[in-house]
């Protein structure tokens, strides 16, 4: 048991679509933080200290796939979900063979990627 909230950092190209990420997070007993694009991910991730990473595959200057495998590096290492519109086969195989622990394709209901979540970290309600 963590004994707080356990914490999600979204990376989304989509600003709004990690807005409401956030938001959906945040209400079922996440803390969460929403990164748009790339550029900060690790500078975040090491500051936030998430237990989870939810990461889209296309992002603005590299790929979803390498910043899962450097997410991996930190210390201790979050899982990740990756939350994609590409399609399933090798994209699915390379995510996981560079440490990806789960993949979501889109379009999917929250609720789908909230029970993924939930397999992974309780939130701070259902742990209580």
């Amino acid at each position: 048991m963590l004994g707080r909230s356990p914490r999600v950092l979204i990376v989304e190209q989509d600003a709004l679509l990690g807005d409401s990420l956030e938001v959906a997070f945040d209400r079922a007993g996440y803390q969460a933080l929403s990164v748009a694009g790339d550029a900060d991910v690790i500078r975040a991730a090491a500051e936030f200290k998430p237990d989870v990473v939810v990461i889209e595959v296309l992002l603005t200057t590299r790929r979803g796939y390498m910043l899962a495998a450097e997410l991996k590096q930190l210390r201790p290492a979050p899982y990740i979900i990756m939350f994609t519109a590409m399609s399933r086969g090798d994209a699915e195989r390379l995510a996981r063979s560079l440490g990806v622990d789960y993949v979501v394709h889109k379009p999917a209901p929250i609720q789908y990627l909230l029970n993924v979540l939930g397999a992974v970290v309780r939130p701070a309600a259902a742990a209580a």
